[in-house]
């Protein structure tokens, strides 16, 4: 929480959303580590399907904030007219 109060207050050029997406980053990185912990695992075809859902939400979390910061907003630049010579 004090990394995205700090963010949302020091860092005003962030777009819209991309808090959200880095809270989805943070939370599943701390969960899937303390998964780790837990001594009663859910094993789903012998792996723990919650450090799985956890990967899965981080990843979509960084696709958010790329798409966000960098994919974006180079799509919305204009491309370049040539100069017509004459």
């Amino acid at each position: 929480m004090a990394l995205l109060l700090f963010l949302g207050r020091r860092k005003p050029g962030l777009k819209t959303g991309s808090l959200f997406a880095i809270y989805m980053m943070v939370y599943p990185l701390g969960r899937f580590l303390l998964e780790f912990l837990r001594l009663d695992i859910s094993p789903v075809a012998g792996i723990n399907i919650n450090q799985v859902t956890m990967a899965v939400i981080f990843v979509i979390g960084l696709l958010i904030l790329l798409w966000l910061n960098v994919i974006q907003p180079r799509m919305q630049r204009k491309p370049v007219e040539p100069v017509s010579e004459g």
